[in-house]
């Protein structure tokens, strides 16, 4: 372990999607991108949406997740991400998301607009874009 390592942890309300050291974290905040180091100030920040990238101590690896809402906090040693959702970008594939996304556009273009499916189904078509635009953006 580095001794510039600092443990991050990424919590949905399904559980624990992400647990372990890192050297440098990025995160979506809500007002735009923020990075994290050893023994940053002590911060709370709420959570907006994209990528959040955490370069694993001591290698070359960087875990990617799109985030979207929540808290972000640290007290400079330890990072903790509470997201509404996230999830690893690599479980993602970009022919599936297309099919996702044009089935979500569809059944919101024909919902009435007093359906009660509406909000969810415009809440999943967010999410379902942002992930697209972050995996092709990996993909290129």
């Amino acid at each position: 372990m580095s001794d510039v390592s600092f443990t991050v942890d990424l919590v949905t309300p399904e559980g624990q999607l992400f647990s372990g050291l890192t050297d440098f974290t990025v995160i979506p905040a809500y007002d735009g991108e923020m990075g994290f180091l050893y023994l940053r100030a002590p911060l709370m920040t709420s959570l907006g949406s994209g990528e959040m990238r955490v370069h694993v101590a001591d290698s070359e690896v960087i875990e990617r997740f799109a985030v979207h809402g929540g808290f972000a906090g640290t007290d400079g040693s330890h990072l903790v991400v509470l997201a509404t959702r996230a999830q690893r970008l690599d479980a993602y594939d970009l022919a599936t998301l297309k099919e996702r996304r044009a089935g979500l556009e569809e059944r919101l273009a024909e919902a009435a607009d007093d359906d009660p499916e509406q909000p969810y189904l415009r809440d999943e078509l967010a999410w379902v874009r942002l992930v697209d635009r972050l995996v092709s953006r990996l993909k290129v």
